[in-house]
């Protein structure tokens, strides 16, 4: 059936035309509406040729005599302190008792730890803005950082790109880049030359040692954690005994966990640290080699329970006795000013972190959130921090630039002597950028630019993709391996320097 309008057209008729017709007489909005293919049905407002609800938008010129929409009666306008949709009767009594108005007038300065850009590749002074960072030296939003129990936050710049293809001389963190089928195999032939001459030159090493450890005390947290995944307790475990074989692994310490999201490996940390036994210093390894093979539960340390008899019963309480006296002593440390604490550095909130556990016990003040990029972050100027040493870096899955980000912020905004050491699981290598990477100068002096240097990081996704076996992709794989060790390398030659 074919509806139609007040001026007598069918729409399917008026959607062809490409010039809305004569105004038709009526008491009725003259807004055009182009995918209707007819004017508003609406009825005027007084005094004005549109209805309530285009009272306040651009219409388009219907002919010679009318070049503009009437906007004198706008329905409703934004808070320029709040930045909220206000009917327009209503904005001079909002804006008097808008709860963001002492806010705005008194622009509170930013916190001490807070250096914009600080921890960037300063190496090439860029010529253009990057898009996730502001030019200006202090937040551009000036509202005061929320401050809660144990919790500071600065909140995140907004900016807009300024660049859409990248360019040797302007390095941009989330420039675009080109997709490696778009480019020509003469190009990928001279990057793939570049790194091999590359990683002849530096001698690294073709394979990596694997070793996949567990703390013993981390067995208790997978028994009573059953809803969060065996894979993250594995990883956390094995950090952690990699830290007590390296000696790092103390009650006393100060541990910084970059991108800490929830907190999971702090938790894992602190209980490894306080629930200490006699033997917890010397790891075990895993039975789990490299790669793993497939799953199965009758083998499955962590899925297979069984009920414990009497006398292992008593021994669980003996041993639960034991942990409680040994967190009494660490306790007794707290009062005394003799503990560590953990630092948790993330750019946003998380819900249910881990620091709400322990908001009702002693232990409340152990736990110390940060909310800001690590990008902008001065540890120097973070008040918990002050007269501690034995501090210690840590971090798990820094995708790509955090990494470099993590490592420049613990070596250049803190006094190299009180770091004691370093435990971070890297990954993404392909999330790495030119403005954050830890050493661009030694890729400078082999003739790799920012370009190929884009390029070098799609082709760490070789490893990891899971080709076909056939000789072409074994030599891609090769390759994408050899990508990763480049950037690992250069990490740690910095470190060590």
């Amino acid at each position: 059936k074919r509806r139609r309008s007040g001026t007598g057209v069918a729409d399917g008729e008026k959607k062809q035309q490409q010039q809305p017709p004569p105004l038709p007489q009526s008491n009725h909005c003259e807004m055009w509406m182009v995918g209707r293919g007819r004017y508003c049905h609406q009825p005027k407002l007084a005094e004005s040729r549109f209805c309530h609800f285009h009272s306040n938008a651009t219409a388009a010129p219907l002919d010679a005599s009318s070049a503009t929409a009437d906007t004198s009666q706008p329905r409703a306008s934004r808070c320029t302190i709040c930045e909220q949709l206000i009917s327009a009767k209503n904005v001079d009594r909002h804006k008097r008792r808008c709860i963001r108005r002492a806010e705005s007038e008194a622009a509170v300065p930013p916190p001490p730890y807070y250096r914009q850009h600080h921890n960037m590749n300063h190496h090439h002074t860029p010529t253009a803005q990057s898009p996730n960072h502001s030019a200006s030296s202090t937040p551009t939003n000036t509202l005061k950082p929320e401050v809660t129990t144990a919790t500071t936050v600065i909140p995140p710049t907004t900016d807009t790109p300024t660049t859409d293809t990248p360019t040797t001389d302007t390095p941009t963190t989330n420039t675009y880049r080109a997709h490696l089928a778009t480019l020509s195999e003469e190009y990928l032939t001279e990057v793939i030359g570049k790194v091999q001459r590359l990683y002849r030159e530096l001698q690294i090493p073709p394979t990596v040692p694997y070793e996949m450890l567990s703390h013993p005390n981390a067995a208790s947290l997978i028994a009573s954690n059953a809803q969060r995944s065996e894979k993250h307790f594995t990883q956390e475990s094995s950090i952690v005994a990699h830290l007590a074989k390296a000696g790092l692994l103390s009650p006393a310490y100060t541990y910084i966990n970059f991108g800490a999201g929830k907190g999971n490996l702090s938790q894992v940390l602190y209980h490894c640290c306080c629930c200490t036994r006699p033997n917890a210093t010397t790891a075990t390894p895993l039975a789990t080699p490299l790669p793993p093979p497939p799953k199965d539960d009758s083998v499955d340390a962590f899925s297979t329970h069984t009920q414990p008899f009497p006398h292992a019963q008593a021994e669980q309480q003996q041993e639960q006795q034991e942990e409680k006296a040994r967190e009494r002593e660490v306790e007794a440390q707290t009062h005394a000013g003799q503990h560590g604490i953990h630092v948790l550095v993330d750019r946003q909130k998380v819900r249910h972190s881990v620091e709400t556990l322990h908001r009702k016990d002693d232990t409340a003040n152990r736990f110390v959130r940060v909310i800001v990029d690590i990008a902008d972050l001065y540890l120097d100027g973070v008040q918990e921090l002050q007269g501690r040493d034995d501090i210690i870096a840590i971090g798990k899955h820094l995708c790509g630039g955090a990494s470099d980000l993590a490592i420049r912020c613990a070596t250049t905004t803190i006094s190299l002597s009180r770091i004691k050491g370093f435990a971070i699981a890297l990954c993404c290598h392909h999330r790495c950028t030119w403005d954050t990477f830890i050493d661009t100068s030694t890729m400078e002096a082999a003739g790799i630019a920012q370009r190929d240097f884009d390029v070098i990081c799609q082709m760490t996704s070789w490893a990891v993709c899971g080709f076909d076996e056939s000789a072409i992709n074994e030599r891609k794989i090769t390759i994408g391996y050899q990508c990763k060790r480049l950037l690992d390398y250069i990490r740690e030659k910095y470190l060590e320097e």
